[in-house]
């Protein structure tokens, strides 16, 4: 208050004061729905994260479901069903450690966009409230301005008529 030479004794009465609290306000509410809004984005990627498990091992999987898918005859299930696990045994460190890496990625790509989105618009937002006030600096120094012009005018007149009362 005191930068804006505005000091208790006008706070009430100044209409640019009042200005830039409700701009603040306003501010407030943004940052408010901001963050709702981040945890809406913070939850996408969680869920994007949580379907990301699935495409790698599905991948890898891929190789040994088609041989077992050309396997016939008697007995076949029993094949298939060890054919399976002798697949995934030889494979399951591999598999299980490029689907968390994968959702490891994911996670971390969503989590950085919406630090990216609300880096932007809290840069925004201090952008902004910057401009305000500026505004509300160079309005406050216009006014004084005029109102030292106004003043200097009244105390001339003043000393005009007083100069004549002395000649």
């Amino acid at each position: 208050m005191k930068q804006l030479g505005i000091h208790d004794y006008d706070h009430d009465e100044s209409s640019t004061i009042f200005k830039l609290n409700r701009q603040l306000e306003l501010y407030k509410l943004k940052v408010v729905r901001l963050a709702a809004h981040s945890r809406m984005g913070i939850d996408d990627a969680q869920k994007d994260a949580n379907r990301a498990l699935t495409t790698p091992i599905a991948e890898a999987m891929a190789p040994g479901y088609e041989k077992c898918g050309l396997m016939r005859g008697n007995g076949s299930v029993q094949k298939i069903k060890a054919k399976i696990e002798e697949y995934v045994l030889n494979r399951k460190v591999k598999m299980f450690r490029d689907a968390i890496r994968n959702v490891k990625d994911v996670l971390e790509d969503g989590l950085k966009m919406v630090d990216e989105d609300v880096a932007a618009d809290i840069k925004n937002i201090g952008v902004t409230m910057y401009g305000d006030y500026i505004l509300a600096l160079a309005e406050k120094h216009e006014s004084a301005h005029r109102l030292e012009e106004a003043s200097k005018r009244e105390m001339l007149g003043f000393l005009e008529r007083a100069a004549e009362q002395f000649k």
